[in-house]
C-alpha cells in the first residue's frame, strides 16, 4: 500500500499600515510555510494597495492558493486563515453583502468566488485558526513592532538633530549670520587648533564677556545662542569640556542640568 505524504500547511494573514499621509493607508499580505521551525518560511510578502483588512485577508488566501497552483504540489495542501469572516464566507456559507455601508459595491463576493474556485482547482482545504497560532500573524506582530521602533527612532533622531553640535561657524544658522551681533562676535574670536579663544573682555572668573546694550553677557552663552538659536532652559548651565573658560568653540560647550560650581 502506497504511503501518503503528509500535507503541507500554509499560513496567511494581512495587515494595514498608515503610510504617514492623512487618510491614506496601505495593506500588506503574507504567506508562510510551516517548515517545522518556530517562525516558518516566508513565501509571499507584498503590498496590495489601499485595501481594507478583510480584502487583505482574502488576498492572503488567494496568494497562498496561487502559490500552490504554480508549484504543482504532489500532496494535499491546507491553507490556514485567522479571519473568521473569510472562513465563514467560503466554507460555512455566510451571507456576503454585495454593497458596503456607504452604498459602494463590495469586492468581497468576487474575492469569495475566486477563493472557492482556487480551492477546487488545487484540491486544497481552508481552515481557521486563531492569530496566536498563525505563523503569518506572528510575522505581522513582529513587523508592527519593527515599524513602531523605526518610527520612534526617527522621531528621536529629529529631536537629537535640533541639539546637534555645529563644529564650524560657517554653517551656523543663516538667519543669524546677517545680524551685526554675528560679525561682531566673530571679530573677537581667535581660532586655534583646539580652542576658540575670546579676545574681548574677560571676567574675574575667566569667562569671556560681551556687552549688548547696557548688559554684559558671558561670551560662551552667546556662542551657544548663535549656534542653537536659543538660550538654555531653566535649571541648565554650560560647562567647558576643554576646561578653558575663555573658549567659545561650540563643540567644547556642554549643557548640564544642575547648579554651576567653581569648577565649571
Amino acid at each position: 500500500m502506497k504511503k501518503l505524504k503528509p500535507p503541507i500547511t500554509l499560513y496567511c494573514d494581512a495587515s494595514v499600515y498608515n503610510n504617514g499621509s492623512r487618510g491614506q493607508q496601505e495593506a500588506y499580505c503574507a504567506v508562510f510555510l510551516d517548515d517545522g521551525t518556530a517562525q516558518g518560511k516566508e513565501l509571499v510578502y507584498k503590498a496590495i494597495g489601499d485595501k481594507s483588512v478583510n480584502e487583505g485577508e482574502y488576498e492572503g488566501v488567494i496568494s497562498a492558493l496561487n502559490w500552490i497552483a504554480e508549484n504543482d504540489l504532489d500532496r494535499r495542501a491546507i491553507v490556514i486563515t485567522d479571519s473568521q469572516l473569510v472562513y465563514g464566507h467560503v466554507v460555512k456559507g455566510w451571507h456576503c453583502a454585495t454593497f458596503t455601508k456607504d452604498g459602494r459595491e463590495s469586492t468581497l463576493p468576487g474575492l469569495r468566488d475566486r477563493v472557492r474556485y482556487l480551492l477546487e482547482l488545487t484540491e486544497s482545504d481552508l481552515l481557521w485558526k486563531s492569530r496566536r497560532r498563525n505563523l503569518a500573524g506572528h510575522f505581522f506582530e513582529r513587523e508592527v513592532e519593527r515599524r513602531r521602533r523605526e518610527k520612534y527612532n526617527t522621531k528621536k533622531h529629529k529631536r537629537r538633530s535640533k541639539r546637534t553640535r555645529v563644529r564650524d561657524w560657517t554653517i551656523l544658522n543663516p538667519k543669524l549670520s546677517g545680524y551685526p551681533l554675528f560679525e561682531r562676535f566673530l571679530s573677537k574670536v581667535n581660532k586655534t587648533n583646539t580652542c576658540w579663544l575670546w579676545t574681548g573682555e574677560i571676567a574675574s572668573e575667566g569667562y569671556g564677556q560681551i556687552r549688548l546694550g547696557h548688559v554684559l553677557y558671558e561670551a560662551h552663552k552667546i556662542a551657544w545662542f548663535l549656534e542653537r538659536g536659543h538660550f538654555l532652559g531653566e535649571g541648565y548651565y554650560l560647562t567647558h569640556t576643554c576646561i578653558n573658560f575663555s573658549c567659545v568653540r561650540p563643540s567644547h560647550l556642554k549643557a548640564v542640568r544642575g547648579k554651576r560650581d567653581a569648577k565649571n
